[in-house]
């Protein structure tokens, strides 16, 4: 289990979020992986885990969370958060 800040974040921007278009590259010199579980149909617990990083944007700096769901129940595995 990842551990969270030791630390508060104390300059937060602000609480709720605002929506952010994201740019989408379509070109560019990475590798793309193949969705492999496109036509997977979970039908249990622990069949299938998604993951997301995303990159918080705070008052002077920046801080990243990184979460592991289970695709069928929907609850977080494990989480962690960190600064940039």
């Amino acid at each position: 289990m990842a551990m969270p800040f030791s630390e508060p974040l104390s300059n937060a921007a602000t609480y709720g979020y605002r929506r952010i278009a994201a740019h989408l590259q379509r070109h560019h010199r990475f590798r793309v992986h193949p969705n492999l579980a496109q036509h997977l149909e979970v039908t249990d617990i622990n069949q299938l885990w998604v993951a997301d990083l995303t990159y918080l944007r705070l008052d002077q700096e920046f801080a990243y969370l990184a979460v592991v769901l289970d695709a069928y129940s929907r609850r977080v595995i494990g989480w962690i958060a960190g600064r940039v």
